[in-house]
């Protein structure tokens, strides 16, 4: 698992991480999730929940939450809720174009993502660098 900023003109997030069953040793697949344009994120343990709203949509995959509590606070009441309707996550972000993602992990817990883009790859441990940058 890997975990780091993507993009230098506005934040993001890139998670990679071994995404096919196998023995050590093996080939394996490794799902690369970038998310651009980034307005908050969140980890945390299963065990010590955070307050991000939807707590019925989770599993060991990603999922898109559309119908957000966390996106509804943050137009709602967040920094820019005193912007003009559309506007209400900050100027370079359209607020229709945020998009909540929630992706859990069996032993390192949970993301919460919410931002305007995300690209999906996947690629082999062959083909990836022990040093991501």
């Amino acid at each position: 698992m890997t975990v780091q900023p993507a993009g230098e003109d506005w934040p993001g997030l890139r998670l990679e991480y071994v995404s096919s069953p196998g023995r050590p040793g093996d080939e394996q697949r490794v799902t690369r999730l970038v998310f651009g344009r980034v307005v908050q994120y969140a980890w945390g343990q299963f065990e010590f929940p955070l307050s991000l709203g939807n707590p019925q949509d989770s599993g060991f995959h990603l999922i898109e939450i559309t119908d957000s509590e966390l996106v509804r606070r943050i137009v709602e009441e967040g920094h820019f809720s005193h912007y003009p309707p559309g506007q209400r996550a900050g100027a370079s972000v359209p607020e229709d174009e945020l998009r909540h993602y929630r992706l859990g992990f069996d032993e390192h817990g949970y993301y919460d993502v919410v931002c305007a883009d995300l690209e999906i790859t996947h690629t082999t441990t062959s083909d990836i660098s022990p040093y991501p940058g």
